[in-house]
């Protein structure tokens, strides 16, 4: 068994969730703790059995607001909404302080924060708070999405990759077409290939990255071959699939014989490879049915059967 500090603060963290929400304090008590109770009640109460609460109440004598809002002290003996860190200022931070003020808690599980702070959700302008900011106060405990961890999002579809098709319109359509990975069944998640909270392989260029994720569900097509198809180095999966969905089977760019002869088509065609392919191409052969190791081969150097 894993006994990290990781783990260690995380079998606690969850033992203290657990005995907030079945030994909730009584309501005078809550107040005690919680001195912003007094002015602030439905705030306090609406926090009160959130995943937040079980990690930051009475934690080194603060309340659990004052993680967020800054020290309290001047705000209780003169209310203006000047001398604390109101939702105005919090208004005015700008995407790179809102996650700077996440990471200050929960930096031990995203260890390399700069990845966090450099990251493409970041950099565009979208934090933490762009897709968990209606978790920071009302998130019950134990409430999650179809397939997710309880907390990080709210129940409030039954497909959880519907917080990242909010803002990426382009893929929801695609997931639309005929032939897609299961996202709208939630068998797959945007998350399973992406990385939401640092800097993303599969968007940043890197396409031996952005192919190792598609082999970790497709180890079949990773070989090792003697022979392996040169497109796989060049344009790695993407060259010849569409990840998120196609009007094509298999998640194909082209249909029929297009998707190989935008790279095999010869001058002389239909001689392809110095083989002509004009009798099998007449009747209505496809490349494939041939050529049936498309990925990689081990006994023909043309992925022939």
């Amino acid at each position: 068994m894993d006994f990290s500090p990781q783990w260690k603060w995380g079998f606690l963290g969850g033992l203290a969730v657990a005995a907030l929400v079945l030994f909730p304090l009584p309501e005078r008590a809550q107040k005690a703790a919680n001195p912003c109770a007094d002015c602030h009640e439905e705030q306090v109460q609406a926090f009160q059995g959130t995943v937040h609460e079980g990690f930051m109440v009475r934690a080194e004598g603060r309340n659990g607001c004052e993680a967020c809002h800054g020290d309290g002290k001047a705000h209780l003996e003169d209310p203006r909404p000047d001398n604390i860190r109101g939702k105005d200022l919090l208004r005015r931070w700008t995407s790179r302080e809102e996650a700077e003020a996440c990471l200050g808690c929960h930096g031990a599980v995203y260890r390399d924060k700069t990845a966090t702070l450099e990251g493409v959700h970041v950099r565009a302008g979208v934090s933490c708070w762009g897709c968990h900011g209606d978790a920071l106060h009302f998130q019950p405990e134990g409430a999650s999405a179809a397939g997710g961890r309880p907390g990080p999002l709210p129940a409030a579809s039954r497909n959880p990759s519907e917080r990242c098709l909010k803002c990426h319109e382009s893929q929801r359509v695609d997931f639309s077409l005929p032939y897609r990975h299961p996202v709208d069944r939630a068998q797959v998640r945007c998350w399973d290939c992406h990385s939401p909270h640092g800097e993303d392989p599969a968007l940043a260029g890197d396409r031996e990255a952005a192919s190792a994720v598609c082999l970790r569900c497709h180890p079949a097509q990773k070989g090792p071959f003697v022979w392996r198809h040169l497109a796989l180095e060049d344009g790695g999966c993407g060259a010849c699939h569409k990840p998120h969905g196609s009007v094509n089977p298999r998640l194909l760019k082209e249909s029929g014989n297009a998707l190989c002869l935008s790279c095999h088509y010869e001058t002389a065609f239909p001689q392809v490879g110095g083989v002509g392919h004009g009798y099998k191409l007449r009747r209505h052969a496809r490349c494939y049915d041939c050529h049936t190791a498309p990925h990689g081969s081990n006994v023909s150097d043309r992925f022939l059967r």
